[in-house]
């Protein structure tokens, strides 16, 4: 039996879960060079869905959340 896909039926406006490295690095207002040194120094975490890097949109919240608690106990 051939059946076509049909993806009408998926709800387009579920917020995603991981971003691929361009969006992750927009996301966060930096280059997606400077994402992917500080993802090779192990500064920002990432994990691997099949071949591809992705970036848990939590993973990315909590890292912004660091990094202002640290500017904040330096002031």
């Amino acid at each position: 039996m051939n059946q076509e896909l049909n993806l009408a039926h998926i709800d387009h406006t579920i917020p995603r879960l991981a971003l691929r490295s361009k969006d992750a690095a927009t996301a966060l207002g930096i280059s997606e060079r400077l994402l992917w040194d500080k993802t090779n120094t192990g500064e920002i975490p990432h994990c691997r869905i099949g071949g591809a890097k992705v970036y848990p949109v939590d993973t990315l919240r909590a890292y912004l959340a660091q990094l202002l608690e640290q500017r904040v106990a330096t002031e």
